[in-house]
């Protein structure tokens, strides 16, 4: 059956020149390494489709709007984790042989198509097949790296970059025009992704201290991790779970939710800011509201597999002082009633999600 979906290839910049100029024997346990940290960060919404050389193809099944925010960032958090990991050889080696000297040759690069495809089910491995798996193939052998001078990026197709439904994304890529065989010129949006490893290199995974935590609140929902994730975070699914009127967001400036990004939530005539501080797809998020009194709190969801559903923990935090003092035993059980009824409204949206509403 055909489908349309995102398309992903995750390709090792310098590979084959790697191998070349190094001893073999270190050089493909590197590599190896490498190899299984990219399998190890094929997650949801993306699914493994095959290793080929220095290539991992996964592709993403047909989802709804937010599905392009979580490939993004998904295929950031590897890139991340990629150069984290070289970064840690690097500092980790003392052989002097040219496998390990040459360990910061290497890069990450990305090339992202939407189209139509059908899967094979071939022993272990998803074979994807059609004519726009074949133009994935034939794109990743392209001349940015020599035109742009980029080690390590993100090529979109103008498919793909309609499919993201992200306002405002485009606006920071470069434009990039390739010629193919088949279908003439094809323009790529090509994303340089030494910025996103300079931002990101040195941020620390947000917690709420201890210390200032008021409650904390878990339950398990039947639902996959990235089900979940969506269902907390998604402006039209938040909206009943916060129980305001009305729900909007103000995206980052490429058109994203992330941190700095506000969700607005409308009570009456009451504009509630909730300022997201942590974003951490499908596994954690955090925001920050103010509340009656001059007091801020803290909102973080923890979410981890369960057996064939989720783990959700709900941590709230407000921070400790003189005003914040005589308020916390009323903010706690306010903060109780709030998790309460954010967990009894999320299990109505699910029930609802699977009688198909």
């Amino acid at each position: 059956m055909a489908n349309r979906g995102f398309l992903v290839c995750a390709d090792i910049t310098g590979y084959t020149a790697y191998l070349s100029a190094s001893e073999l024997e270190h050089a493909s346990g590197i590599l190896g390494e490498l190899l299984r940290l990219l399998l190890g960060n094929v997650q949801a919404p993306l699914h493994l489709s095959r290793v080929e050389g220095d290539a991992v193809i996964s592709y993403a099944p047909p989802g709804d709007g937010f599905q392009g925010q979580l490939v993004v960032d998904r295929l950031d958090d590897t890139y991340v984790a990629f150069r984290r990991a070289m970064g840690q050889m690097i500092i980790n080696t003392s052989c002097p042989c040219k496998a390990c000297a040459n360990i910061g040759s290497l890069d990450l690069k990305f090339l992202i198509h939407h189209g139509e495809y059908a899967v094979q089910h071939l022993g272990v491995q998803d074979e994807l097949v059609g004519a726009e798996v074949n133009q994935l193939f034939r794109l990743t052998k392209n001349s940015i790296r020599q035109s742009l001078g980029l080690p390590g990026y993100m090529a979109f197709t103008a498919e793909a970059i309609a499919a993201l439904a992200l306002p405002g994304f485009v606006d920071g890529l470069i434009t990039h025009t390739e010629n193919d065989p088949e279908r003439g010129s094809v323009v790529l949006h090509v994303r340089d992704m030494a910025p996103v490893w300079a931002d990101r290199k040195n941020r620390q995974a947000f917690s709420i201290p201890e210390k200032e935590v008021l409650l904390r609140d878990e339950r398990t929902v039947p639902v996959s991790l990235d089900d979940a994730f969506a269902l907390l975070t998604r402006p039209e699914t938040r909206v009943s779970l916060f129980h305001a009127d009305s729900m909007e967001v103000e995206l980052t400036a490429d058109g994203r939710i992330g941190p700095n990004a506000v969700y607005l939530c409308a009570h009456g005539d009451t504009v509630i800011p909730n300022l997201v501080i942590d974003w951490a797809p499908p596994t954690r998020y955090a925001f920050s509201s103010p509340i009656p009194g001059g007091l801020t709190i803290v909102g973080q969801f923890f979410l981890e597999p369960a057996g064939e559903g989720t783990r959700i923990e709900c941590v709230i935090g407000m921070s400790r002082g003189i005003k914040s003092s005589l308020a916390r035993p009323k903010v706690r059980k306010e903060m109780q009633q709030f998790s309460d009824g954010l967990f009894a409204t999320l299990d109505g949206l699910i029930a609802a999600g699977a009688a198909g509403a």
